[in-house]
């Protein structure tokens, strides 16, 4: 890596060996600007420079106004990057139990902090020693500061149920080409040090392993979640991280730890053979005005009538979105294909309200999946 922003006078006189440098016999002030390690390197390079400058404040200004714009711009895409993947099965895997706002948020608080630090740092940089650097530099820098952040957020959202070995493995995948990127972007010959990049890989990994050691909060599995024949507690709430089934047919569902339906499928679905639509409780947790008490699994499938299969949904996931699902249902059963259907419900944080459902079924075989926004 280079020595950057060094500066030295020297004087140079008329008749020096080795300068060429038309003084007129009067003594004239240079500088040294040292820009790389190697001294002979041709940008180490004597310019003509005052003794006193002020400094160009609009210049830095936008040099910094320019790297943030860009920054901001490529954190906009890494928020919508999970909107892509939301609803399909590598999305399943990619987001962890995370809707794509979740994630989003996740993606591109990371990359603006980390190239908006970048951007920062190097005006810092130059407001001390009296210097703007290029706009050129500003842009990289914003640019290496993104993708680092890119990189330690995605990083973060893969591996967030991952056991200690996948953890590290990633920390030093991320340290590794993080540093690469970095170089290519900011050394002026776009050389890597590859010894570089391996110190930063393996002091990332030990950090990502330490993290994980201290905080590391797993979840539940479904396999680890005790089954019970009643799910309610004697408050009338439902019990925290267990496995239950209810509803004509027995469908099955699942709580996480805050007691909420996380989850709710069947391999089987039918319609009811009941005559009359049941009477739900409309006490959704999470309710705001204008909400609906909504059944996962519908009435007119057997679905339960109380707070085991009825979630808040929007009047227009209700009505509309989960319904037009529902009918595909409806449609396909009384063609004699056959159903499954599998429901992962989100929430934010500790939040009661869902913020998405992740629906995928299958009719006959044939695999759909569909996210809805509540």
């Amino acid at each position: 890596m280079g020595v950057a922003n060094l500066e030295a006078k020297v004087e140079l006189l008329e008749g020096d060996e080795g300068q060429e440098a038309d003084t007129r016999g009067l003594q004239k002030t240079y500088y040294l600007a040292w820009e790389h390690e190697d001294l002979k390197h041709p940008s180490n390079r004597y310019r003509d420079m005052p003794e006193e400058q002020g400094r160009d404040w609009a210049g830095l200004v936008n040099n910094v106004i320019g790297g943030l714009a860009l920054v901001a711009g490529t954190a906009a895409l890494a928020y919508a990057a999970p909107y892509a993947l939301a609803g399909t099965k590598i999305g399943a895997v990619v987001l962890k139990g995370l809707s794509a706002a979740q994630a989003g948020q996740k993606l591109g608080a990371a990359v603006f902090l980390a190239g908006s630090m970048s951007v920062i740092g190097l005006g810092v940089s130059d407001f001390m020693s009296n210097r703007v650097s290029s706009r050129e530099e500003y842009l990289r820098r914003a640019m290496a500061g993104a993708i680092s952040g890119f990189l330690s957020g995605a990083s973060t959202l893969a591996l967030s149920d991952a056991g200690l070995a996948a953890v590290m493995g990633g920390g030093f995948a991320e340290g590794f080409v993080s540093e690469a990127i970095t170089e290519k972007l900011l050394d002026e010959d776009g050389e890597i040090d590859w010894a570089q990049c391996i110190q930063s890989g393996v002091f990332t990994a030990l950090i990502d392993g330490i993290l994980y050691g201290t905080f590391e909060t797993k979840k539940v599995s479904t396999d680890e979640k005790e089954f019970t024949d009643n799910p309610f507690d004697e408050n009338g709430k439902l019990k925290p991280n267990v496995k239950y089934q209810t509803g004509e047919y027995n469908y099955n569902y699942e709580t996480d730890a805050n007691g909420r339906i996380s989850n709710w499928n069947t391999d089987n679905l039918q319609l009811t053979k009941r005559t009359e639509r049941l009477k739900h409780d409309s006490n959704t947790p999470g309710k705001v005005t204008g909400d609906h008490a909504g059944h996962l699994a519908g009435d007119r499938f057997g679905g339960s009538e109380k707070l085991d299969n009825i979630v808040t949904q929007s009047q227009n996931v209700n009505l509309s979105q989960y319904k037009k699902i529902e009918n595909q249902w409806a449609k396909a059963i009384k063609e004699g294909k056959e159903v499954g259907v599998n429901v992962e419900i989100r929430y934010d944080g500790s939040g009661l309200r869902p913020i998405e459902f992740i629906v995928e079924y299958t009719i006959d075989g044939e695999y759909f999946c569909q996210s809805i926004l509540n």
